[in-house]
């Protein structure tokens, strides 16, 4: 028997998940967005159980939703009742976030025989966030099927008393709450609920059904899907040198992509489909990948959502695993050495090789890692592993979801994208310093001398020619930035010219730039700022995909 629970006056005071906390009204782009008291940092992972009452309430509806994606229109009370709903409070930017989309989908292919329905609200941290191509192109990339609420107005989130990101509600078939908690959901806790709210809902005879009688099965009426037509790249995220050349991570195809200096396409790496597997170039699979380092004809991959590192054997043409069980980790990474196959790890999101140290951003755990290559080991190098913006002493120092990583060979530079800021380690003393950036509540889109500057969720980073490059993702924006004093100049981009670009390179007085939102990557002359397509002929779009050959590792 489920536990009857109550929205107390439908407020609920979750602690945050690590993603960040509270929402506030009325301040401006660039201003400062303090969480309330009551909402604390707390790791990523907070339950937080309402208490047991009486009876069981009803929740506000989407009435207050600004659009809807995945959807024809809004739902109906009609259409949802009879049916159990698991709604999802998230916001794009989030890694917790992202790693609860993959643990909805799984309870949505386990249950899709079932009166199963999931809604996810979209409720923005960032001010980019609502526009509806960007919140499209989102929703595609990290493969979202059920219907979302735009929920630009933040009236939902307002009225359901949201407080932390992401938020996980369960309706049973009447449409009473029965289950909430902040924080990424336990997959085995959540579908015992949805499990238990079924069983309940068949024993009342209040499970939605067919014209036959027949347990309804097919998603009701005003469910659609978002279509993204395929391109010879789908939602490139980052882009590296290499030897001869440079290396697309095609995010969107599970791929890698080796271009010439001269942007030919000279090899593709990967079968194009998700997967974890091992072996020749066109057997391997990846799951997002992301940042790529290279050692001379050996590439390292920071491949995200497969939370690994993977290493690409040019010459051998065969993709390994170094580092990562293929499992999304569940605690801070600890900063002895740990055996690297063995040790499960939360999304590695880029790489860095200095002095022959590989360095790992990892966005899901808020730290900086190193992997021993030679010893097969893995350790955090920097962080605490608390979502803030805290200098000081490498462990002692807190990040927030690093999601670039760049050197000049003294220094190691991080882009931590959710206090939209650049740090800095001294790779000698190991101290932390914030070069731009004021905290997690404070963006905006500011050039100028390094205290005033506002950046908006950035995740690309390059050093060259003595400067940082930054990919301001959310102001698709390209900036030169000093690397002591954070002056910061924009040189190019803005919404008429790429879309939420998320990787760079530099070369020879160019940056090579990823458009993640245009499917494409271009060159831009770091001077003046005037850029061009790269035009990848003989590129096409990954075909049907046979499952993996016996010889693969998954």
């Amino acid at each position: 028997m489920l536990r009857p629970l109550l929205l107390s006056a439908l407020a609920v005071g979750f602690a945050s998940s690590g993603c960040v906390c509270a929402r506030d009204r009325g301040v401006p782009q660039g201003g400062s967005r303090p969480a309330p008291s009551a909402v604390a940092a707390a790791g990523w992972k907070t339950r937080v159980e309402l208490p047991p009452v009486a009876e069981r309430r009803l929740p506000p509806g989407f009435g207050k939703a600004r659009g809807w994606l995945n959807a024809k229109r809004a739902p109906t009370d009609a259409e949802l009742r009879g049916r159990v709903v698991v709604v999802d409070f998230w916001t794009s930017c989030c890694i917790n976030c992202m790693h609860t989309l993959p643990t909805l989908a799984r309870l949505e292919k386990k249950r899709a025989a079932e009166p199963l329905l999931v809604i996810g609200v979209h409720t923005q941290k960032f001010d980019a966030e609502p526009e509806v191509e960007r919140l499209r192109a989102s929703v595609i990339r990290y493969g979202v099927a059920h219907p979302v609420a735009i929920d630009g107005d933040r009236g939902i989130w307002e009225a359901w008393g949201i407080h932390a990101w992401p938020t996980v509600i369960v309706l049973d078939a009447k449409g009473r709450v029965v289950f909430a908690a902040g924080g990424e959901p336990d997959e085995q806790e959540l579908d015992a609920v949805v499990e238990s709210a079924l069983a309940e809902g068949a024993a009342e005879g209040s499970l939605a059904r067919d014209d036959h009688g027949a347990l309804a099965r097919d998603p009701p009426a005003f469910v659609g899907r978002e279509i993204d037509p395929e391109g010879p790249l789908s939602f490139p995220e980052k882009i590296a040198k290499i030897p001869g050349g440079f290396a697309v991570a095609d995010s969107g195809h599970d791929r890698l992509v080796l271009l010439d200096d001269a942007g030919a396409v000279r090899e593709v790496i990967g079968a194009g489909a998700r997967g974890f597997v091992d072996g020749a170039f066109d057997v391997a699979r990846f799951a997002h990948p992301q940042g790529v380092a290279a050692d001379g004809d050996v590439l390292y991959v920071a491949d995200t959502e497969n939370h690994a590192i993977r290493v690409v054997d040019r010459k051998a043409k065969t993709v390994t695993t170094l580092a990562g069980t293929g499992a999304l980790g569940t605690g801070r990474l600890p900063d002895d050495p740990r055996p690297a196959r063995a040790t499960a790890l939360r999304s590695p999101w880029d790489l860095a090789i200095v002095s022959g140290t590989l360095y790992v951003a990892l966005a899901g755990s808020h730290q900086i890692a190193t992997v021993d290559r030679q010893a097969a080991t893995v350790r955090a190098f920097a962080g605490d592993g608390h979502e803030a913006l805290k200098d000081g002493p490498r462990l002692e120092a807190s990040f927030a979801q690093p999601s670039g990583l760049a050197s000049d060979g003294k220094r190691l530079f991080v882009l931590d994208s959710e206090t939209s800021s650049v740090r800095a380690i001294d790779l000698a003393s190991g101290q932390v310093r914030t070069l731009l950036g004021k905290g997690l509540f404070v963006f905006g889109d500011v050039d100028g001398p390094g205290p005033q500057v506002r950046l908006q969720h950035p995740i690309g980073l390059a050093f060259g020619d003595g400067a940082l490059w930054v990919a301001d993702t959310y102001n698709s924006k390209i900036k030169r930035v000093d690397p002591i004093s954070g002056e910061t100049k924009t040189i190019g981009g803005g919404a008429q010219q790429l879309f939420e670009p998320a990787g760079l390179v530099w070369s020879a007085g160019r940056l090579w730039v990823a458009d993640t939102n245009r499917d494409r990557i271009v060159q831009m002359d770091a001077a003046s700022g005037s850029q061009k397509p790269i035009t990848l002929a003989g590129l096409s779009p990954p075909l049907g995909v046979a499952s993996p050959s016996d010889g693969g590792t998954k």
